[in-house]
């Protein structure tokens, strides 16, 4: 088997298995997040990209971070929680970087879900998949993907030198 054929065959179950995970993810629950600022460094960097399922009010503890939605609905901020209030089912919550806590509660009802896990750099990824020009580039990746697996195929197999002798 020769190199291009081995590199295309890894790379083929490489992209089979991140699509699959992510596929899994989603159906799990789970919704990802871009980190845009340095509030949370040096645990969450900016740039990271984060994902977030949901949790109920009393699962939330104090430690945790969440991802919620400020303003218009349309910006969602991840801090850590620093107290919660159980009368009203407000956090308290602050960035790791920042010098104090934010300003106002967070109700729960804007709470988009925890935390689980996030991958530094990540969010750069997906901001440029967001765009016209990245949605065209990863459509062409993937059609190059396919092709160059089932190229072989299409194409007949040439024979290896042993064959010929």
């Amino acid at each position: 088997m020769n190199y291009r054929k081995r590199i295309a065959d890894l790379v083929w179950k490489m992209e089979v298995f991140f699509l699959a995970a992510a596929g899994v993810l989603l159906i799990c629950g789970f919704r990802i997040y871009r980190v845009m600022s340095g509030s949370m460094a040096p645990a969450i960097g900016t740039g990271s990209a984060v994902w977030v399922s949901d949790a109920k009010f009393e699962e939330i503890q104090e430690g945790d971070v969440i991802t919620y939605t400020v303003g218009d609905g349309r910006t969602s901020v991840t801090h850590r929680v620093i107290g919660k209030n159980e009368t009203d089912h407000t956090f308290f919550t602050k960035g790791d970087a920042n010098g104090q806590a934010d300003a106002k509660p967070v109700p729960y009802c804007n709470v988009d879900g925890v935390v689980r896990f996030w991958i530094p750099g990540a969010g750069y990824l997906l901001e440029i998949l967001k765009s016209g020009a990245g949605k065209l580039l990863l459509a062409g990746m993937l059609f190059w993907m396919v092709l160059m697996h089932k190229a072989p195929a299409f194409c007949g197999k040439a024979p290896d030198k042993e064959e010929i002798a």
